[in-house]
Parts: C-alpha cells; structure tokens; sequence
C-alpha cells in the first residue's frame, strides 16, 4: 500500500491530478493477518479479509473512519490514485499536452497492473480503479505565474473552492481542477489558477499553445450552511480566466463577487432560490451503507 508521502509528491501531483486538489475518499483498504509456509519457516503476511473485499467503498467518510477506528488492520486510502489525506493543489503548474499513446498498452504497466489487481484481489472488470486518469504514456507540463482571482462576498472564514473541467481532446477526456483556499473575516479571499478558461488565441508568439480547453468558467463556492428554516444556504459565483493573465502576459486581477443563494432542503418553492436570514449550520446524519468496488 502507499503511504502519503507518495501522494504529496511532485511526480503523483502532477501525473495523477494534473496539479488539482485532490480530496481523500470514503475508500478503504482492508487485509487480515495471515501465516503461510516459507521454506522451513512460518511467516505473516497481509491477506484478503475473509469477506474477499479488499478495497471497500463507503457513502461517507464518516462511515470511513467508524470502520477504521474498529478494524486495525485497514485504513483510508493508499490504493490507485487515493490518498489517505487531502493534497493540495499546485497553483503554478498545468497539464498542455499528453501522448495519444495509453500507458495501458505497455506490458510492463500491465504487469505492474495485474499485479497490484491480484494483491488487491480486485475483479478484473474493476481494475480501473489503479489506474490514473487519463494513463497516457506521455504528459507535457508547463509551470506558470498563474492568474489572480480577487474575491468577496464568501461566508467570513468558509472554504472557498474553484472548479473548472478541462477538456482533454487527445484522450477524449474531461478532469476537474480544483483548488482551495480560505476567507478572511470579512468574506474576502485570493488565489492563483493555472488553468485559463478563455482568451486561448489572444496570446502572441512566445507562449505555449495548449490543446487542452475549459468545458465552461470556474464555479465558486465560498460557504454552505442549513438553517432553522430549512434553506440551503450557499455563496456561489463564477470566474472566466484569461490564458493572458495565467502565462503572465497580463498582471490584471480577475474580480469575482459571490452572491448568496437559499433552497429550501426538501423542495417546495419550485426550486426558486430566496434570501433567508438567521443561518445556523446543521449535519444531516450519514447513511450506513458500503458497496465494494473489487
């Protein structure tokens, strides 16, 4: 199993998340001490649990760690492209190209593959989980200033997170960069994207051209509550990002104000958002399910 240390590293951050954020996942790695016969000796090693599921997926991390903290011998993460805890985004460093060539036609990343299927005693039809996305045999990095975006308007002291999917045209598909950051007192927050999301011809000679596209601008949200009257409550805006402001070649801020939104919880209103006032945040309680994903 990997340990965090590989997670955080330069090589997985960028060859797996394409320098996005990436969250840990109610995914658990679970084994059972076993002795077997080596040579004239008899030795422990790390086997499947008795109910066969190795990799075991829960609904919410809540639920993830329950099963955790009463099982010693499993743990979050540390299988494929999940991590044990969060790691964080990179803000000067973007993915501009990849092979047409997938890693899954070498043999020997197909042997490294089976094998760590086979120790997983993960089913053949589920393999995927392993694997980054996408696993092309090539991928071209750029490091750049990055575009500031200046905001406001967020729940005072809230996570503030953007997200843009990107469009991958070799490989045919679309990851998610993700990045956050937290607001001060007053609702006020700043970060750095290294993903534009419109302007790509309007660069001159001396700049990387990307193929790689924005699907839409980046969605911000800064906040979410549930209050005593039942709305949702969220600080939500968007952000396009200029390709001039991400390579430098403009050092204007982007500007971006949230605005609050309310939804009442369990319908009603027609789904109209309203303004409601008198936020208390609230948990809905988890749900007790697993599914396995061998």
């Amino acid at each position: 199993m990997r340990d965090q240390r590989f997670y955080e590293s330069q090589m997985t951050r960028l060859y797996y998340y394409h320098g996005s954020a990436q969250p840990a996942q109610p995914i658990v790695v679970d084994w059972e001490p076993r002795e077997v016969e080596f040579g004239q000796n008899t030795v422990t090693v790390d086997g499947t649990p008795t109910d066969g599921r190795t990799i075991k997926q829960f609904r919410s991390m809540s639920q993830a760690e329950a099963y955790v903290r009463n099982d010693s011998t499993s743990q979050i993460g540390g299988v494929g492209p999940f991590p044990s805890e969060r790691v964080a985004a990179l803000e000067h460093y973007r993915l501009v190209d990849v092979s047409e060539n997938s890693a899954l036609s070498a043999g020997s990343y197909q042997n490294l593959r089976e094998q760590a299927r086979a120790t997983y005693a993960i089913q053949p039809e589920s393999a995927s989980v392993l694997d980054p996305q996408p696993p092309s045999y090539v991928k071209t990095f750029e490091r750049v200033p990055g575009a500031t975006v200046q905001g406001s308007g967020a729940q005072p002291g809230s996570n503030v997170t953007a997200e843009a999917p990107i469009y991958i045209p070799e490989s045919n598909t679309t990851f998610t960069y993700t990045q956050r950051v937290q607001a001060n007192d007053q609702g006020e927050f700043t970060m750095t994207l290294p993903y534009a999301t419109t302007g790509y011809e309007e660069v001159g000679d001396g700049y990387t051209s990307t193929s790689l596209r924005a699907e839409r601008p980046y969605n911000i949200t800064g906040g979410t509550q549930i209050n005593d009257s039942g709305f949702v409550v969220s600080y939500q805006g968007q952000a396009d990002v200029p390709e001039s402001a991400v390579v430098g070649a403009s050092d204007q801020p982007v500007e971006v104000e949230l605005t609050r939104e309310a939804q009442p919880l369990f319908g009603g209103n027609n789904g109209a958002s309203t303004t409601v006032e008198n936020e208390t945040a609230v948990r809905a309680p988890a749900e007790p399910a697993t599914r396995s994903v061998a």
